[in-house]
C-alpha cells in the first residue's frame, strides 16, 4: 500500500511539473501592462522578412509583402491623395482650417494616424495607410512572431488583428470602406467632391493586389483550405459583415437625427417656400442618401459646392431644372 501511495504521489508531481512547464512554455515574452504601440512599415522592409523582392521558395508566407504593398497598392498613395489639387479644393470647401494632409477628419483613413504616446518609435504618416493599419500596432508581436513555429494565436493575444478570420477581415477593411461613428464620408464630403464608398471584399482583395498566399498554407505546400472556396467565401462573407456594417451606421445615424418640421409637399412634392431643413454640423450625417438633406441650399447660387468649370452630377442638374420649372 505504501509503494502504491508512493507512485501515486511521484506521478501527480510529475504531472503538476509537466502542466507548469507547458503554461511557461505558452507564457507571452512580454509585460501584459505595457501597451502595445505602433513602430511603422519600415519594421517590416528587412528583405529577410516582408521585403524581398519576390516570393520566396519553402516559405508559408511571401515575404515580399512589404514590396507589393509600397511598389503596386494604393493603400501606400492613400497620403498622397490629400495633397493634390482636389484634396485641397475640398478642404477649401469644407472649411477644416487646415490643409487635408494635416486634418485629423482625413488621416484617420489616409495614414497610420496616431496620438504620439502610441508611437513607438518615429515613422511618417506620409507613408499612408501601412501595415499596422491593418494588422494592428506591432511592438509587441514583431520580434516574437519571426521565430520558428510560433503560433499565430499568440501574436493575435499580443495586439495583432486576426486578418485571417475573414470576418475581422472584413469588418477592418469596412471601417474606413463604409465609416464608424469617429470617421465616415458624409453628404457634405461627397458634395465637396469626394467619392461615395462603397465595398466588395473579394474584389477589392483581388485588386489590391493580394500579398498573401491563396489559399493558405500552415507549412510550405500544404494548404489549410479550399483554394476553389476560398474565394466564394471571402465574397459571402464581406457582403454579410457589409450589410451588418451598414445596419449598424443606419441605426447610430437614425439615433443622431433631428426632429425636422413638418414638411407639406405641394405640386410636383417639393417643399413648401420657407420650408429649410436643419443642418449643424454635428448632425449632417443623419440621413442614408436623402437626397433633399444636400439639395437645399442649392437653390441659393453662392452656395453651389462645384467650381466654375466643374461638371454637376445628374443629380444636381435635375434639382435645378425643377428650379427654374417651378
Amino acid at each position: 500500500m505504501p509503494l502504491r501511495h508512493n507512485n501515486l504521489t511521484r506521478r501527480g508531481l510529475f504531472l503538476a511539473v509537466f502542466l507548469l512547464a507547458s503554461s511557461a512554455a505558452v507564457s507571452f515574452p512580454t509585460d501584459s501592462n505595457e501597451p502595445v504601440k505602433y513602430i511603422g512599415p519600415g519594421s517590416c522592409a528587412a528583405t529577410s522578412c516582408h521585403g524581398s523582392v519576390k516570393p520566396v521558395a519553402g516559405s508559408r508566407v511571401l515575404q515580399n509583402e512589404y514590396s507589393t504593398w509600397i511598389l503596386q497598392g494604393k493603400h501606400s498613395r492613400a497620403y498622397q491623395a490629400l495633397t493634390g489639387g482636389i484634396g485641397e479644393r475640398m478642404a477649401r470647401i469644407l472649411k477644416l482650417g487646415a490643409k487635408p494632409e494635416a486634418s485629423p477628419k482625413c488621416l484617420g483613413c489616409h495614414a497610420l494616424y496616431t496620438t504620439p504616446e502610441q508611437r513607438g518609435r518615429p515613422f511618417e504618416i506620409s507613408e499612408g495607410v501601412s501595415c499596422e493599419s491593418c494588422h494592428g500596432p506591432a511592438s509587441a508581436w514583431l520580434g516574437p512572431h519571426t521565430t520558428r513555429d510560433w503560433p499565430h494565436e499568440k501574436s493575435v493575444a499580443l495586439g495583432m488583428r486576426d486578418t485571417r478570420n475573414v470576418i475581422h477581415r472584413a469588418g477592418l477593411c469596412l471601417e474606413c470602406h463604409l465609416g464608424t461613428k469617429d470617421k465616415f464620408v458624409d453628404h457634405e464630403m461627397i458634395a465637396a467632391g469626394h467619392p461615395d464608398l462603397y465595398f466588395e471584399l473579394d474584389s477589392f482583395s483581388a485588386v489590391m493586389p493580394r500579398h498573401w498566399k491563396m489559399p493558405r498554407e500552415s507549412v510550405p505546400g500544404k494548404p489549410v483550405e479550399d483554394p476553389a472556396w476560398a474565394g466564394v467565401r471571402d465574397w459571402a462573407t464581406g457582403q454579410a459583415v457589409q450589410l451588418r456594417a451598414s445596419m449598424d451606421r443606419l441605426v447610430w445615424r437614425a439615433n443622431n437625427l433631428l426632429r425636422l418640421p413638418p414638411l407639406s409637399r405641394p405640386g410636383k412634392g417639393q417643399l413648401a417656400p420657407g420650408t429649410r431643413l436643419p443642418r449643424p454640423p454635428a448632425r449632417r450625417p443623419a440621413l442614408e442618401f436623402f437626397a433633399l438633406c444636400c439639395l437645399p441650399p442649392l437653390r441659393q447660387a453662392n452656395r453651389f459646392r462645384f467650381s466654375a468649370g466643374t461638371r454637376p452630377s445628374p443629380a444636381h442638374r435635375l434639382h435645378r431644372n425643377e428650379q427654374t420649372k417651378s
